[in-house]
């Protein structure tokens, strides 16, 4: 009994599978027979140059090999024709379509580093903790110290006037004049090395 049904589930199992090969191959035969012939056109393609049926059309390459005409009758040209122009503009969307991704990518490329502005803007900008708050803390106390000493320096000067003591520019023994210049780089070397 067992193996009876065994037997006639293989010749339904296998009579199907044998009836769909067969029909595959009748039906491949069918659309391979019934396929227009491309002729060589006026733009000199050929059967080799044309794609083949079943061709990636979203390849730049593919759509570049289709002929710009179509032997068949004159309906079927009008239509390809129209079907190969809007192809032939998306095409030429989508190529700008990928310009302004590359340069919308070199744009980001260029924007990375402002991405984490705590790490990376941050620290060049004055707050309480940076390098330049402490750099601009040192100048403070450094130009506090230059406009002392300048201010010792007058005060200086008005005490020799008021006590009728000479100034630099009354002596006359042979020192150089200092001029402004001169006297605030030696006292900005003075309040560096002091």
């Amino acid at each position: 009994m067992f193996n009876r049904l065994l037997q006639h589930h293989n010749k339904s199992v296998n009579y199907s599978l044998a009836v769909r090969h067969v029909a595959e191959q009748i039906d491949k035969l069918y659309w391979a027979a019934g396929a227009p012939d491309v002729a060589v056109t006026d733009d000199g393609l050929a059967d080799g140059d044309t794609p083949p049926e079943d061709a990636d059309l979203t390849t730049d390459e593919t759509i570049a090999k289709l002929p710009n005409e179509w032997a068949a009758d004159e309906v079927d040209v009008l239509d390809y024709t129209a079907q190969l122009a809007h192809l032939r503009g998306l095409a030429t969307k989508r190529e700008a379509a990928k310009r302004k991704l590359q340069q919308y990518c070199a744009l980001r490329q260029l924007l990375d580093p402002f991405r984490d502005p705590q790490k990376v803007v941050q620290p060049n900008l004055v707050t309480r903790d940076g390098e330049l708050a402490d750099e601009l803390a040192r100048m403070r106390a450094l130009s506090a110290r230059v406009a002392g000493r300048m201010g010792d320096a007058a005060l200086d000067r008005s005490r020799l006037r008021g006590a009728g003591g000479r100034t630099d520019e009354q002596r006359n023994d042979g020192e150089r004049e200092l001029d402004a210049n001169e006297k605030l780089r030696r006292v900005l070397a003075g309040a560096l090395h002091g």
